[in-house]
């Protein structure tokens, strides 16, 4: 299960490219599980979206995924990314973007982005 509480982030430090690699090898599938998913389903790679992140200002600052079941693959299982804003040309006081990025490529979740405003 993804832990999505917004309270449990508590140091806003980005992720170095190898903690996340290490924590999320999901993320960087660059096809989906043929086994588990029908020509329908649609590739969304997590590795792009996080490049697109990076470059708007979101810098991952915390990542999981889920254990894989028995013939599930864990380079296809579902995983959850954190984003914080951190350039500084926000101007909202006392409260942080933040973004959380769910995805897998084995067909066991939607993509999905959520987005809101923490206030300190």
């Amino acid at each position: 299960m993804l832990d999505m509480n917004p309270m449990r982030t508590v140091a806003r430090r980005a992720l170095l490219p190898a903690a996340l690699t290490q924590s999320v090898p999901a993320a960087f599938a660059e096809t989906p599980d043929v086994t588990r998913t029908s020509r329908h389903y649609q590739f969304i790679s997590t590795a792009r979206v996080i490049d697109a992140l990076l470059e708007a200002g979101f810098e991952p600052t915390r990542a999981q995924q889920t254990r894989s079941r028995s013939g599930s693959s864990p380079n296809h299982a579902r995983h959850m990314i954190r984003f914080s804003y951190v350039k500084n040309a926000l101007s909202l006081i006392d409260a942080v973007p933040e973004l959380i990025l769910i995805n897998s490529h084995d067909a066991t979740s939607a993509y999905l982005m959520l987005i809101w405003i923490c206030n300190h």
